[in-house]
């Protein structure tokens, strides 16, 4: 067996950071608009889209973080896509 780990993937994590902190930033400022049928669309067409991609970007960033600093195994996809609907919740 293979004891060596995966090299830490730096560039993720400082990623992460920046996008957390441009969303913060962005959120204090934002302004809600008034909200139409065609925003519904356009808000289930960009969740539809964006999600996959905020549950692979979660499992990578915890597949390269918690097993080094906590010995817990990966996750799967779905094991994600279960963390990111209870982290819309917090």
């Amino acid at each position: 067996m293979n004891d060596h780990p995966k090299p830490l993937n730096k560039p993720l994590i400082i990623f992460t950071l920046l996008i957390g902190f441009l969303g913060e930033s962005l959120r204090k400022t934002a302004h809600p608009p008034d909200f139409t049928p065609q925003h519904a669309l356009g808000l289930g067409l960009i969740i539809v889209l964006v999600c996959p991609v905020l549950i692979i970007w979660l499992q990578a960033l915890w597949n390269n973080l918690i097993p080094r600093v906590t010995n817990w195994r990966e996750i799967t996809f779905w094991e994600s896509a279960g963390l990111m609907a209870l982290l819309m919740f917090v």
